[in-house]
């Protein structure tokens, strides 16, 4: 059996894969960035920790190592998940959690990383939710949604959390 291929088939094939290549190279370059500021600030504090003047102002260098660590972390977390995505092995864990803790710890990771002038609100309109999900991707979705809003939101406040709709849990976050 033979394969015939024509010019035009591997001109697309080629164009699909250049433009694939240009993606991850501009992926790359994104994630190089995200990946800095938090390591810049956890680098940078980690120094100033030592020669902090006061208990206070100690503890706010270890606040701002913490919350960028976190931050790291996620991110790193983020680019293994895509190539799990491309590779077909990402997987899910699912078993009993409760949306209102979960939104408490987005809170509590993220109140520190908003700029001045912003405030970050968490809604607790529903109280306590129990589901079955998968707790770390639900994270990763907040995370990610409140992330890009404190990178976007220089003044006001941005707001999230969730609320029942029915028989749905719908999840917010809005800047």
């Amino acid at each position: 059996e033979e394969l015939m291929v024509s010019s035009e088939e591997l001109r697309k094939a080629k164009d699909i894969a250049e433009a694939s290549s240009r993606m991850k190279t501009t992926f790359i370059q994104s994630m190089t960035h995200e990946i800095r500021t938090p390591l810049n600030a956890i680098v940078g504090f980690s120094k100033l920790v030592a020669d902090a003047d006061s208990p206070e102002e100690k503890q706010l260098f270890a606040d701002i190592i913490d919350s960028n660590s976190e931050l790291l972390l996620q991110l790193i977390n983020d680019i293994l998940d895509i190539s799990k995505i491309e590779a077909g092995t990402l997987e899910f864990n699912f078993r009993t959690m409760d949306l209102g803790l979960l939104c408490q710890e987005q809170y509590e990771i993220h109140k520190t990383r908003v700029r001045e002038g912003v405030r970050l609100v968490l809604d607790d309109h529903a109280g306590s939710v129990e589901l079955i999900g998968d707790h770390n991707r639900l994270a990763q979705v907040y995370t990610n949604l409140i992330g890009n809003a404190i990178k976007f939101t220089h003044q006001g406040e941005i707001r999230f959390g969730y609320r029942v709709e029915g028989d749905r849990i719908v999840g917010y976050v809005s800047d």
